[in-house]
């Protein structure tokens, strides 16, 4: 085997397929949630495409909004590096998590729909989608790779055409054959996997569920060989996939022991480390050796007190934005994960304000919903200054937070998803707040009220 490859060799009772991944540059992480307005066509994007998109059932969940997916290479000129610019799509439609179905470029309104159509064709070659297309708002111009054909449509396909077109192409009898390809990616570890991962992880549980008897992957050295497999296997395992699957790579023999070592987290610090797999974790010193193994619960108290000895101390500092995102950070450094730890905590709606006390004090909890709408009827008071449409951004941002847990309202970056990115861009959202400083104002004084008793 060639320097600087290595491999993985699947093997079921049933499957003969060969797929060869060689080197690939080094790529930002693939997210799936908009977290950016379209530029330079934000208009273009915010009030035709995805009107046209949500008209036909695509979901935000369904619609990934300007990510990059690569990050760019980079060209030294004498002394100098400059990383090049890199690979962005306007659209990316998914099934489901991480099973990507098309790319859609979006051109300005007076300029021509067929502009955009090659790039949408490159980016869709690169991350091996099956359908590209091009918009203006006026005008959608789709490329099926499946039959070769170009096309004008008078709208975008719904969700179950694009998925029904692709199962007939691949093979795919229906959404019960396809279910491991389906199963959303285990994300424990915080991280999503590339898109040459995803690649290589889709291909992989394809083959398989298609009875092929015999994968190999050929992997470039750092390009996250252990990730694709652990991947490939939970799908399978997660889908209760009926059949034995034995990997085989360079350093690990069975899949039980696989997943444990690429389930757990380390971290490291004070010359000891942790790894954190479940809802156990593992204390290890600066030489591997075990020094004790404890629930995360248990674990999570622990830290706590010692960052902050008493609730008093830890609710004051909670309450303060500075000092808020310094606890966070330093338990982010331990290794601890709020939405992990609350699910393990059996309080997934807990409050991390409430959640710690309870861990490390003993205190009561309350969820967020109750916390959100008391501050909602208090909001209207407080916040009588603003605009209307302030207002509104306030409420949902209240709303995002009792939804998803949200800790720190970061700015700018909280104004870019969904649903406060349909106020406009962050430019356009600061105007409606009457500048930056007011904005951060409000916001932070939304976040005080929050944590306050």
């Amino acid at each position: 085997m060639a320097q600087g490859i290595g491999s993985y060799l699947f093997s079921a009772d049933t499957f003969a397929f060969i797929g060869q991944l060689h080197s690939f540059d080094h790529h930002e992480d693939f997210v799936p949630r908009s977290t950016r307005p379209c530029q330079p066509n934000a208009d273009t994007c915010r009030t035709l495409i995805l009107p046209k998109l949500y008209a036909v059932g695509w979901s935000d969940d369904q619609i990934s909004e300007q990510r990059s997916f690569t990050d760019g290479r980079i060209v030294v000129h004498g002394n100098r590096a400059v990383r090049k610019k890199g690979k962005r799509a306007d659209y990316i439609l998914r099934k489901s998590q991480d099973l990507w179905l098309a790319v859609v470029e979006v051109k300005p309104e007076n300029e021509s729909a067929a502009t955009g159509l090659q790039q949408a064709k490159d980016y869709a070659e690169i991350l091996k989608l099956k359908f590209a297309y091009a918009s203006n708002g006026r005008e959608i111009i789709e490329f099926d790779f499946t039959t070769g054909l170009e096309r004008t449509r008078p709208e975008f396909p719904a969700p179950e055409e694009l998925w029904d077109r692709l199962s007939a192409c691949e093979g795919l009898a229906d959404e019960t054959a396809a279910l491991p390809l389906l199963t959303p990616p285990n994300l424990t570890t915080g991280k999503e996997p590339r898109y040459y991962q995803q690649i290589a992880i889709n291909r992989a549980v394809q083959a398989i569920i298609q009875g092929e008897k015999r994968v190999f992957l050929t992997m470039a050295t750092g390009t996250g060989k252990t990730v694709v497999a652990f991947q490939i296997c939970w799908k399978l395992w997660s889908s209760r996939w009926n059949r034995s699957l034995s990997p085989h790579t360079d350093s690990l023999s069975s899949s039980s022991e696989e997943r444990a070592r690429e389930r757990s987290r380390k971290f490291y610090f004070d010359g000891g480390q942790v790894e954190i797999a479940a809802d156990l974790v593992y204390e290890l010193d600066a030489d591997g050796k075990q020094l004790r193994v404890v629930k995360l619960t248990e674990y999570t108290g622990d830290k706590v007190r010692s960052i902050c000895p008493s609730t008093v101390q830890l609710r004051a500092g909670w309450c303060d934005p500075k000092q808020r995102a310094e606890i966070i950070a330093q338990l982010a450094e331990l290794g601890i994960d709020f939405k992990t730890l609350a699910l393990q905590a059996g309080k997934p709606d807990a409050d991390p304000f409430h959640l710690l006390p309870h861990l490390a004090y003993n205190a009561p909890i309350l969820t967020r919903r109750p916390r959100a709408d008391r501050v909602k009827k208090q909001q209207a008071a407080m916040f009588n200054y603003l605009q209307p449409e302030a207002g509104e951004i306030l409420n949902e941002l209240l709303e995002k937070y009792a939804a998803d847990g949200e800790l720190q309202f970061v700015l700018p970056d909280v104004l870019k998803v969904p649903p406060i990115s349909r106020h406009g861009s962050v430019g356009e959202i600061v105007e409606v707040f009457g500048g930056p400083n007011e904005l951060r104002m409000a916001v932070n004084q939304l976040q005080t009220l929050l944590y306050a008793e």
